[in-house]
């Protein structure tokens, strides 16, 4: 038949798709996850009909689809087979070899390599010649999806990369419109499909005529499929063999790998050593927490890990990365981007989490933006390139994002205000221990060796906990989850009645949660109390943090920030003893009777400094703390002759000892772990055995 595209179905291995379908069974992270053969980008997440993997190449007829050869045995590219002729009424055809082959007429010929060949007509007349041309690597049609309301269909594309690696795109129909789809063509030369040169034209003509009669569901977005009886990835589905993920943005999602290495020594050589490291587990339980968050009915959140450099931020990051897959390969991003483009990266790690490390690299106007729009869980509304609306992106994710300073501190820097509902959705929280970000070294000679050792296994193994966290999920009740989360927000929030500190008592209590469920599973070999103390822990922390400051300390702050940016260029010496020209005065500086800096601010500078704060308030607190020097007078400005003028002032003196300012007021002390709250009677020990009870 002129124009047949040869695509014969081809058998089931049976044992091979029972290893596939995400039925695993089992508490530890082991069995739970290396059934799943790691390969390529997608392969689990084939239809029914093309979930074998790696089985040996048989003498099949030309056109058919075989699979790659297992490994150990011989490879596609070094076998040959003999195809019978392509007589002239069969062309025009396209055929697909799997390894290199010649035709029965032609043994003189030197074997052609393998890929989608077209074999056609040439000439005219008497004169026709059949002329074949290959037109790029081993590629077919392995399905046709539909979404989940079976309105909009998509295909799936599976092939060999240059490596010889089957890999799989899944993509909307629509990308097969015109004649010469750059974008497809542009995603499968990234995944590795050899396309010759000049065959643009005759690959879309063969993806056209590709026909396939299975059937998968087309999801369009990560996460949670409908009734949460499945899990979406970009790679595979979890709970459902008939689900494949089409990526409406070309992400790239098929470009990192899901998994490597062992899980076992994951467990070991990672998830072990955060015992005892608060900020540590608090990273490694947030990650887990992401797909908790709609079963508990939850918005985005997460935290900011901030301290010096080099103490080991950017390595959080990576580990909570290593708990979905690659953390250097695509799953620890920067917050240097768009907020378009971070919304699309977000909806492509839906129900897990976002990693955005080194906060300084962001445009300060653009953090609240970008916060308030991850907090929201959906994307802007955008036109499609005819000008009708394109779905609009939906997500819900843990974010974890490091930085040298808290979001608070930075947007200070650059004289915005953080409002409150910035500060609520991302939670500022020092990344600081003994050693770096580090309480317990395990046996490590210091934080930086033990960070290294982290960051170099994190590196080599990877993609296990997080899938096989789900997976454990699926085969339980996920109305446990949920009351394992009520009874631990109901313990951390005692005592707690400010909005904020509600909210963050929600994203310590969900990652304890998760924490502790994920040890029962065995994927965190940790003992069973520590998610809820590690997760105790860092809230302390954080309320410390976050704790009001007083009007005296934000005044204080905002003085010293506008003289660190301003200094002599709108304050001249009193004694007029140096000729820089001051502009836009604010003041005067001289020294006082003890040497100490005294700044002379005018009251039109010393408002513009407090940038927004009421100055009689201000100034009152200052006074009362000594910092404002009145000389007992009880008012809040001295009278002093200035450049020939009787003029008001504010003179300030900056406390030079650090023990000048310790007067910063808590929420309340932070009992340790294990210890009744305010009298409540509820601790973590009462909670590990009412969990144990329930």
């Amino acid at each position: 038949m002129k124009g047949e595209v040869a695509m014969p179905d081809r058998p089931v291995d049976e044992k091979a798709e029972a290893a596939t379908t995400g039925n695993a069974r089992g508490t530890s992270i082991e069995t739970a996850v290396t059934a799943v053969p790691t390969v390529t980008a997608t392969a689990e997440a084939a239809p029914a009909l093309d979930r074998a993997p790696f089985r040996n190449v048989t003498d099949e007829p030309a056109g058919t689809v075989t699979a790659v050869t297992k490994k150990g045995g011989v490879p596609p590219e070094q076998q040959v087979q003999q195809q019978p002729p392509i007589p002239e009424e069969m062309r025009p055809c396209f055929r697909v070899y799997m390894t290199r082959w010649w035709f029965a007429d032609e043994p003189d010929t030197k074997p052609r390599r393998p890929g989608v060949w077209w074999h056609g007509l040439e000439g005219r007349g008497q004169n026709v010649l059949p002329v074949d041309r290959r037109v790029c690597g081993p590629l077919w049609l392995s399905a046709i999806s539909r979404d989940v309301s079976e309105n909009t269909y998509g295909i799936v594309l599976d092939f060999i990369d240059l490596d010889g690696r089957r890999r799989r795109l899944a993509q909307p129909r629509s990308v097969l419109a015109g004649d010469e789809n750059l974008e497809l063509e542009r995603q499968l030369r990234e995944a590795g499909l050899e396309i010759e040169p000049g065959q643009r034209r005759r690959l879309f003509e063969y993806l056209r005529r590709c026909r396939s009669e299975h059937r998968v569901v087309g999801a369009s977005r990560t996460g949670w499929l409908g009734g949460f009886d499945a899990f979406v990835m970009p790679e595979r589905t979890i709970g459902r063999s008939d689900v494949v993920f089409l990526d409406p943005e070309g992400c790239g999602a098929i470009n990192a790998p899901a998994s490597n290495g062992e899980p076992r020594t994951w467990r070991t050589q990672i998830a072990a050593l955060a015992e005892d490291n608060p900020i540590f587990s608090c990273a490694v339980a947030i990650s887990l927490a992401g797909p908790l968050l709609r079963l508990c009915d939850l918005d985005s959140t997460g935290i900011h890990f901030f301290g010096d450099s080099s103490t080991g931020k950017s390595t959080l990051l990576r580990i909570a990365a290593s708990i979905w897959g690659a953390g250097e390969e695509g799953l620890v991003r920067t917050w240097n981007a768009t907020r378009n483009g971070l919304e699309a990266i977000a909806a492509l790690h839906n129900d897990t989490v976002l990693c955005l490390d080194e906060i300084g690299e962001a445009v300060p106007t653009n953090i609240e933006d970008i916060i308030y729009a991850l907090g929201n869980n959906v994307g802007r509304s955008r036109a499609n390139r005819s000008g009708g609306a394109r779905a609009v992106r939906m997500w819900r994710v843990m974010v974890l994002s490091t930085g040298e300073q808290s979001i608070t501190d930075y947007l200070g820097a650059a004289r915005i205000e953080t409002k409150r509902g910035v500060r609520a959705r991302l939670l500022d929280l020092p990344a600081r221990g003994r050693f770096g970000m580090f309480d317990e070294l395990h046996g490590f000679a210091s934080g930086r060796h033990l960070a290294e050792h982290l960051a170099d296994h994190a590196r080599r193994h990877y993609g296990f906990a997080g899938p096989a966290f789900v997976q454990w999920i699926l085969e339980r009740d996920v109305d446990r989850v949920r009351n394992t989360f009520a009874q631990t927000r109901e313990v951390f929030a005692r005592g707690i009645s400010d909005p904020t500190a509600q909210r963050a008592v929600r994203i310590f209590a969900l990652a304890a949660t998760a924490g502790r469920l994920a040890v029962e599973a065995g994927i965190l070999p940790w003992r069973r109390d520590w998610p809820l103390e590690a997760a105790k822990a860092c809230l302390c922390r954080w309320r410390e943090e976050s704790a009001p400051r007083p009007l005296w300390e934000e005044a204080l702050e905002r003085l010293r920030r506008f003289v660190d940016r301003h200094g002599a260029s709108r304050f001249s010496a009193v004694d007029g003893d140096d000729s820089a020209v001051v502009r836009d005065r604010a003041g005067w500086r001289e020294r006082d009777a003890n040497g100490d800096q005294l700044w002379l601010f005018t009251p039109a500078g010393f408002r513009e400094a407090l940038d927004g704060l009421d100055g009689a308030s201000a100034a009152e607190a200052l006074r009362e703390r000594g910092i404002l020097r009145v000389d007992g007078t009880g008012r809040r400005t001295v009278r002093r002759r200035l450049d020939g003028e009787q003029r008001r002032v504010y003179p300030v003196r900056f406390p030079q000892d650090p023990e000048d300012e310790d007067a910063i007021v808590q929420f309340e002390t932070c009992r340790p772990a294990g210890t009744s709250e305010r009298g409540s009677g509820s601790s973590v020990e009462d909670l590990v055995a009412r969990l144990e009870d329930g």
